[in-house]
């Protein structure tokens, strides 16, 4: 076969000639065709190219079967024009050079350019390597599910706006499933399929010795094997997925890994043939995120790219790798990610009232004021005397505020109490409680004034008299309008005032089905669904300390991946979950997360637990509002529990939590009322959270007797904790 091509020379002196015309009998062959180039400086230099086939486009493309599937690629015997099939590819020429006695320095006498290797990696002129990190590992974790997904390190670098990046390849396969019903076409598997065929599809992974794994974002399967260009089939499967056309960013081929059947169907399990690269971004915590589109032209990233371009040619050119022909980057882990992500770059927050048109609330101008702002719900009409849930634990709060002066009476505006607000509605009760529970508590208020007392639920005992209904609403009313100030107050301040509703009956024990322990409606969950609905904060962070587990919150939202329920408490203590495997389910799975602590736990425990547990969850969700369960009664004075936590524990966690907040999602934190049964420990220890939420020193020593506490039994926190961690990736 006759061909010829013409090449630049190195230098506008320098000639080049070729010697002859070769014939090529095997088209699929690679055949080496050397050149001269004579340049001025008597150097010899000689290019040793060699020539491969490359079908056309046309040829290349896999046929097309009925209904607009594409079947995997078969070698054809079909004849190949070779005048116009035939081509040079840049990427396979490689400089061989003859030096001669010339050292002037000239272009003849420089070494051939070696391309930036990955990082991790040192290496000389020659690309001799000099140096190999062992630390070339980064997690990236998905915010949707806490999991996290291992990557090699290729590229790191720094943006155009000075952030802190990576370019990333995960380090085991990412794996997807197609579908077919006749062998030759394949289909798109919808998620919810998916999740039914895992079993059947880490099964098939095993017998050839790999592990389904599952990562964050994607899928993937631990490790090794082999593939040729025989075993590389269109990406494009038609029908249900991308109906046979190219997509921007999305790889045209992959590998078949394994196949199986499954009930009259052909699955197959598949990866792209191209190495899946992403770029992640370091936030202000240190986190790693996935980089949005707009970071994706950043020059930088670009640069990265070109990067790993050139060293991935010279590999392939060196014939150290095969496999390895491109990049899938653009789509990153978007289009092979279980769940989508969208970047948190802080909430949009869309009010569903104006505080400036709303008597019943405060205007702009004093929330702005504000430090701390406050509601009061006694409920003094739900009330059974020696029940350790009683009327007087409110009132008693109230009179300590006012004995330290911490009222807007001696503070002024910097401490404003909420004293208008709108009970919430049924409507915004049904929103976490089933309707026939709200609707029946409704009717047995007839019974309960006829009575004057009643049961309506005995593990607590859990009671109401014929207020309970209203005080209820009105509690949890309180909780709402306390969000709503927080939430408009952070529009026109970014450090916006901390909500404490000083409320009752308490809620977290309420299931979405009724009442329990002595609560009635889920206070702190109903005001989450509130914040979501009405402001459009889509992720919520719930921290409950309450000595005992906070159950109703819990379930309330286990199958919620927008909803994080925090839980610490006494192990074993009422009403006995909260173990510390349930970590949420279905689509929820990963954002609960419950730590028991043994009896005995004390300050050292709880911060312990809050440094190595309660911040870091709290930075990798990233919440648009974070809320409080605050139950006092992990005192060491209280009579319900034996926990040892101190008034000096509560001024540091309401101090630690408000600043979270101020971290993570613009100050927006609101505490709730729950349990607290010494009416001195709790009226002292919600005194001193309030000097915590105002920047004020404690007086915890004042009220605090050393003498009461003992020992910590450390070693069982200790394990306690790191099981959490290793649970939760932490």
């Amino acid at each position: 076969m006759a061909f010829s091509f013409s090449l630049t020379s190195p230098s506008p002196s320098s000639t080049l000639s070729y010697s002859n015309i070769h014939q090529f009998p095997n088209p699929s062959s690679s055949f080496p065709v050397s050149l001269s180039v004579s340049s001025p400086s008597n150097t010899r230099r000689h290019l040793r190219l060699s020539i491969t086939s490359a079908l056309n486009p046309q040829t290349k493309k896999a046929s097309t079967g009925s209904g607009g599937t594409n079947k995997k690629r078969k070698k054809k015997g079909k004849s190949v024009n070779l005048e116009e099939n035939w081509k040079l590819r840049e990427a396979d020429a490689v400089l061989e050079e003859d030096y001669d006695n010339d050292d002037d320095g000239s272009l003849a006498n420089s070494p051939p350019t070696i391309p930036k290797p990955p990082a991790g990696f040192v290496i000389d002129e020659t690309g001799r390597v000099l140096m190999a990190s062992k630390k070339r590992i980064a997690t990236v974790v998905d915010p949707t599910n806490n999991s996290p997904l291992d990557c090699v390190i290729r590229r790191v670098f720094t943006s155009s706006k000075g952030e802190d990046c990576m370019l990333l390849c995960p380090v085991d396969t990412p794996v997807q499933i197609l579908k077919s019903t006749n062998i030759d076409g394949w289909s798109a598997v919808s998620d919810e399929e998916v999740e039914s065929l895992l079993p059947a599809a880490a099964y098939a992974l095993a017998k050839i010795h790999m592990h389904l794994v599952h990562s964050g974002f994607c899928y993937t399967a631990r490790g090794g094997f082999c593939y040729t260009e025989d075993n590389v089939f269109d990406f494009r499967t038609g029908n249900n997925l991308y109906d046979g056309q190219d997509v921007e960013g999305l790889p045209t081929e992959g590998v078949e890994i394994t196949c199986f059947h499954l009930d009259g169907s052909h699955y197959m399990v598949y990866t792209p043939s191209d190495p899946l690269l992403f770029v992640a971004a370091k936030d202000p915590n240190g986190l790693l995120q996935i980089a949005d589109d707009e970071l994706l032209d950043d020059p930088a990233v670009i640069s990265a790219i070109d990067e790993e371009t050139e060293f991935n040619a010279l590999v392939v050119r060196s014939g150290e790798v095969s496999g390895i022909r491109g990049f899938n980057l653009r789509n990153g882990l978007s289009l092979w990610r279980k769940h989508l992500v969208k970047q948190n770059k802080g909430a949009y927050i869309c009010c569903s009232f104006s505080t400036d048109n709303d008597p019943l609330l405060p205007s702009i101008q004093q929330l702005t004021n504000a430090r701390v702002i406050y509601s009061v719900s006694a409920a003094l009409g739900h009330n059974k005397d020696s029940h350790p849930e009683c009327s007087a634990r409110v009132p008693a709060i109230v009179t300590a505020l006012e004995k330290n002066e911490l009222t807007p009476k001696f503070r002024g505006s910097e401490i404003l109490e909420l004293a208008n607000f709108k009970n919430a509605t049924i409507e915004d009760i049904a929103n976490v409680h089933e309707k026939a529970y709200v609707l029946g508590l409704e009717k047995a208020m007839d019974q309960a004034s006829d009575s004057g007392l009643i049961f309506i639920e005995g593990s607590g005992p859990t009671y109401a008299t014929s207020t309970t209904f209203q005080d209820s609403l009105t509690a949890a009313g309180a909780g709402m309008a306390l969000v709503d100030s927080v939430v408009a107050a952070s529009r026109n301040s970014l450090d916006p005032p901390t909500g404490f509703a000083l409320i009752r009956p308490p809620g977290h024990h309420a299931v979405p089905k009724g009442p329990m322990g002595f609560c009635v409606f889920g206070n702190v969950a109903i005001a989450a669904r509130h914040a979501q609905s009405a402001h459009g904060l889509k992720r919520v962070f719930i921290i409950d300390f309450d000595v005992h587990h906070g159950n109703g919150t819990n379930d309330a939202f286990s199958e919620d991946p927008d909803i994080f329920f925090l839980s610490t408490h006494q192990d074993g203590s009422y009403p006995g979950t909260g173990k510390i495997s349930d970590i949420g389910k279905g689509k929820g799975e990963g954002t609960t997360l419950n730590l028991p602590l043994p009896g005995g736990s004390g300050d050292i425990a709880m911060r312990s637990a809050f440094e190595e547990i309660i911040v870091p969850c709290v930075q990798r969700f990233k919440p648009d509002l974070i809320l409080v369960s605050a139950g006092y009664d992990a005192h060491v004075l209280d009579p319900l529990a034996n926990l040892q936590f101190t008034t000096g524990t509560y001024y540091s966690l309401a101090k630690d939590i408000k600043q979270l907040a101020k971290e993570v999602c613009g100050g927006r934190c609101v505490f709730f009322l729950e349990g607290g049964y010494n009416l001195e420990s709790l009226s002292a220890s919600v005194a001193d959270s309030f000097r915590a939420l105002l920047g004020e020193e404690s007086l915890a020593s004042e009220f605090d007797n050393p003498a009461y506490l003992y020992d910590e039994p450390m070693r069982k926190v200790h394990d306690a904790i790191e099981r959490a961690k290793s649970i939760h990736c932490l």
